[in-house]
């Protein structure tokens, strides 16, 4: 499970990289930055980040270090991550490896395979934490909302923790100001030095229809499906602010031909997973099938979320222009309300993967027009 949650969470990253490969800035160098109207925005395979930034800051890469100190929220998305300095506002952030050491202004939402909240930090507000394996060092002035494979609290936390997880470790120097809500199948590891102020529930978990309050962050979504919702959002952004050519292309050939990219995405869906087992089969294919399967998940979670900005697009086509700004909002509310539509029986299961279809299938429309394009320059 962590290594599946590792993989989703690197993958926006990953796909950047090669997205981005037309707007070097060195022969060697892969990366694009930009700040627009106070907010700074960056991709690319390797950063660092420094200096102020007076709005927002959103930033993917393989590799992303920052050390800027921000005024208004962060938004970062990687491989592997190291946040520091100051956040003004709330902090949106995902990754495979995810280390912060930071003060945020308000909230923090954070996912990644693994997520660590190092003793420098300081969130002002409540945390909402989602991962394969999250420890906490830092002080959080808030509530924290928690789901991962393995949970370590070993700081201050002045509201209740909600954790759902298979192993809760609370160490010696964790002082939570509130309850400690766990619901796992396994007893909590809690240091007696610990202090829990408001006592210790464990509830049971049903994992075939969690309770809603299991990660209960407010109203609205659960810590891991709002968590899960903003990386799709930033991943969205991104495309959008740094590599535009490949939306634009993608709702051009939405617009076009919706039948056929609906079509193609279906059949490609089913038939690539067919391929993954008929290259595992012999021993010498299994590099392959293993490189089949992760390109299979990034084209799953690029095909969502090209498709809910194509269906932003088109939305927008019938109101105000399509400036970037107003294609981001129109992608995020779209990423949202699909998100609330998953949690309708019937509707929700069908419009969602109608969408990823459609991106899935233009995604694939577009690849098989490229090599195309590319034997006949050979020629």
């Amino acid at each position: 499970m962590r290594i599946i949650l590792a993989c989703l969470w690197l993958l926006p990253a990953c796909l950047a990289g090669p997205v981005l490969a037309d707007t070097h800035t060195g022969p060697h160098q892969e990366t694009v930055e930009r700040t627009i109207g106070g907010d700074r925005y960056a991709a690319g395979g390797d950063l660092s980040i420094g200096g102020a930034v007076e709005g927002d800051l959103i930033a993917g890469a393989g590799r992303l270090g920052s050390s800027a100190t921000v005024s208004g929220d962060a938004l970062v998305a990687g491989g592997d991550l190291q946040i520091g300095a100051r956040i003004g506002r709330d902090l949106y952030a995902a990754g495979g490896d995810v280390r912060i050491n930071a003060q945020v202004g308000r909230n923090a939402r954070i996912a990644g395979g693994k997520v660590e909240l190092g003793a420098q930090t300081s969130v002002g507000g409540n945390a909402g934490l989602a991962g394969g394996e999250i420890r906490i060092y830092g002080n959080v002035g808030g509530t924290v909302a928690v789901g991962a494979g393995s949970v370590w609290v070993d700081g201050m936390i002045n509201g209740d923790v909600h954790a759902a997880t298979d192993e809760l470790t609370v160490g010696p120097n964790a002082r939570i100001g509130g309850k400690l809500i766990y619901y796992s199948r396994n007893e909590a590891r809690i240091d007696p030095a610990a202090t829990i102020v408001g006592g210790v529930e464990r509830r049971e978990l049903d994992f075939e229809r969690p309770p809603a309050e299991m990660f209960e962050f407010g109203p609205g979504l659960g810590a891991f499906g709002g968590v899960w919702t903003i990386g799709l959002i930033v991943l969205a952004a991104l495309l959008i602010y740094a590599a535009p050519a490949l939306p634009d292309a993608v709702t051009a050939r939405v617009s076009e031909a919706a039948g056929a990219s609906l079509l193609l995405g279906f059949v490609g869906l089913i038939c690539i997973p067919i391929a993954f087992v008929l290259i595992a089969v012999t021993v010498i294919g299994i590099p392959v099938a293993l490189l089949t399967l992760l390109g299979y998940f990034a084209l799953l979670l690029l095909g969502y979320v090209t498709g809910a900005i194509a269906v932003g697009d088109l939305l927008l086509r019938r109101g105000r222009g399509p400036s970037r700004g107003w294609r981001t909002l129109a992608a995020a509310i779209t990423l949202v309300v699909l998100a609330l539509l998953a949690m309708v029986p019937f509707v929700g299961w069908i419009i969602g993967p109608l969408v990823m279809f459609a991106g899935i299938g233009a995604l694939l429309q577009l690849g098989r027009h490229a090599r195309r394009k590319r034997v006949i320059e050979r020629l």
